[in-house]
C-alpha cells in the first residue's frame, strides 16, 4: 500500500497522560480505509449490496486530525494551549481551526484552501465538524465522502517536514 511509504508509517513520540509513548499514525488510519475498500469490494460483488460507509466516514474523517496533530509535531507546533483558570494553568488542545491556522503559512497554500473547504468552513462541506459533531444524516454517507476524506489522507501523507522555530 502507497501509505506504508510515507511518514506515517514511521514512529513517532507522542505524548499521552503526561507519558512519551511511540506511535505509528498509520496504524490508526489503515482500518477506516481498509474499511471503505472492504463495503466497495461487496458492492462490486453483490449489485443488490448497499455500501455502509459510515464508520470509515467517520474514522478516516476523525482521522485527519490527528494527522494534523502529528504534521504539528513534526514541525515543533504546539498542539495545546495553556490557560489560567483561578490561580491554575490548564492544558487545553487546539481545535482543528487552530491546528489549521497554525498550519496556513506551513504548508501549500492550495492545499490549506481544499483542506479548510473539505474539513472545517462552515461555507464549505465541513465534514469533519458534521462528522464529528453528529450532524450527518445516513443518506449522506455517498462514496464521495470516504472518497474525499482518502485524498485529503494521500495528500497529507506526501508531505516532508522540517521543523520550524517557533
Amino acid at each position: 500500500m502507497l501509505l506504508e511509504h510515507t511518514w506515517l508509517n514511521q514512529p513517532l513520540e507522542w505524548l499521552r497522560h503526561g507519558e512519551a509513548h511511540e506511535v505509528i499514525p498509520l496504524k490508526a488510519i489503515l482500518p477506516g480505509i481498509k474499511n471503505f475498500f472492504d463495503e466497495l469490494d461487496k458492492a462490486i460483488k453483490d449489485e443488490s449490496y448497499r455500501p455502509d460507509l459510515t464508520l470509515c466516514s467517520d474514522s478516516m474523517g476523525t482521522k485527519i486530525e490527528m494527522i494534523l496533530r502529528f504534521i504539528c509535531k513534526k514541525m515543533d507546533i504546539p498542539t495545546f494551549n495553556y490557560t489560567e483558570h483561578k490561580g491554575h494553568i490548564l492544558t487545553d488542545e487546539k481545535t482543528l481551526g487552530m491546528l489549521i491556522s497554525n498550519l496556513d503559512d506551513v504548508l501549500p497554500a492550495n492545499d490549506m484552501i481544499l483542506i479548510k473547504y473539505l474539513l472545517n468552513e462552515k461555507a464549505g462541506l465541513n465534514l469533519r465538524n458534521r462528522i464529528a459533531h453528529g450532524l450527518m444524516d445516513s443518506d449522506e454517507y455517498n462514496p464521495s465522502v470516504p472518497l474525499t476524506l482518502l485524498m485529503i489522507i494521500l495528500r497529507l501523507s506526501q508531505f516532508k517536514f522540517e521543523p520550524t522555530t517557533n
